[in-house]
């Protein structure tokens, strides 16, 4: 005989909608892969801009961009990428809406 857990029905409401959610981020935005390709760029920008410390990962996100030919990065950090003329960091406070 098992007992039934009366947070069952809710946990899995939640775990679908969990579900759902992530599947509805990769229709609208994407999702790519992590290739090996990326490392040797990022090991590249690296060397190029001699990067140290915590600046890693800010460049392994603009090798991961390079390897999937993004031109472009939305983020309220753009000085952080000011350096690397292979991506445009772009404000999203600039972003002004059409007319």
């Amino acid at each position: 005989m098992t007992i039934d857990n009366p947070y069952d029905d809710f946990t899995n409401q939640i775990g679908l909608l969990y579900r759902l959610n992530y599947k509805l981020k990769l229709v609208l935005f994407g999702l790519f892969p992590d290739t090996p390709v990326i490392l040797t760029v990022w090991e590249n920008l690296v060397t190029k801009y001699q990067v140290m410390g915590k600046q890693a990962h800010d460049r392994r996100l603009v090798a991961a961009m390079i390897s999937h030919e993004m031109t472009h990065l939305l983020t309220f950090n753009t000085v952080d990428f000011k350096r690397f003329s292979e991506i445009t960091a772009v404000d999203p406070r600039t972003i002004v809406p059409p007319p």
